[in-house]
């Protein structure tokens, strides 16, 4: 039982592929492992509280906004738009 040329070369790719998918996890590893950046949790990153804010309410007895009147209501008419909207003029 005699191997063949085209079954060396076969197998010579599949463990090349082998060979660069292993080399690529390796540096995958060692990259998120290693050598990324490490972040630190520190005091001064925390987000302020917001300021307690206060509102002004006696704008709204002004001598001014006492004289506005209620607005009037629009009366809508009975029948809204054509019987067939996608008929010409």
């Amino acid at each position: 039982m005699a191997i063949t040329f085209a079954e060396k070369e076969k197998k010579k790719t599949i463990l090349l592929a082998i060979l660069v998918i292993l080399i690529i996890g390796v540096m995958l590893l060692l990259f998120f492992l290693v050598l990324r950046p490490k972040i630190e949790k520190s005091a001064e990153k925390e987000i302020p509280k917001p300021p307690l804010l206060e509102i002004d309410f006696s704008v709204l007895e002004h001598p001014l906004l006492e004289e506005l009147e209620p607005p009037q209501e629009i009366e809508l008419p009975e029948e809204f738009g054509r019987e067939d909207p996608f008929l010409p003029y």
